[in-house]
């Protein structure tokens, strides 16, 4: 049978001029296991449906960096990894899970072997993905981005329901 999805929240505070979670107040969130057959193919159409487009297959660069234009969802296909959030967490991932990265939120792999890759996919109308490597000249306008961005309609993975919408909730101004 279908090993039961398992999604961990992790709100990581800022840290070294990432902003992490604390300028979205939106938590990093990790599914186990959301893709048991880890099909890139399904992966990418199952994003798609749920309104993120898949722009890449790749790894994970291995320098810590953010983007502030854009949130990003990762699903593993290949291979497994122990990657490094928010310049605090490590959490190693393997195919079949999905990792929802907001806006702000640091990452890099740490530890990968060739065979990892993941589909990259981004809400569809965000703007493109930028890159910022923790720069403090960088921090004050890549904050202005992070609080204008919404949070997408539909949860990559399960769509109308979903982690994305009990863990990421619009923060009353």
């Amino acid at each position: 049978g279908r090993t039961k999805m398992q999604v961990r929240a992790f709100h990581l505070p800022s840290r070294n001029n990432f902003p992490n979670s604390s300028t979205s107040s939106l938590p990093l969130l990790i599914y186990r296991s959301a893709f048991p057959r880890s099909d890139a193919d399904e992966i990418e159409e199952t994003f798609r449906r749920n309104g993120f487009n898949p722009e890449w297959r790749y790894g994970m660069y291995r320098q810590n960096h953010y983007h502030s234009t854009t949130h990003e969802v990762l699903g593993v296909y290949k291979g497994k990894a122990t990657l490094l959030f928010g310049d605090q967490e490590e959490i190693e991932v393997e195919k079949g899970d999905v990792i929802l990265i907001p806006a702000g939120v640091a990452h890099r792999a740490l530890e990968d072997a060739d065979s990892f890759h993941m589909v990259g996919a981004y809400p569809q109308g965000s703007a493109q993905w930028d890159m910022n490597y923790g720069k403090e000249s960088e921090l004050k306008e890549a904050k202005a981005r992070i609080q204008s961005l919404s949070i997408p309609d539909r949860d990559p993975v399960v769509g109308l329901s979903g982690p994305l919408h009990e863990h990421w909730q619009p923060v009353s101004q």
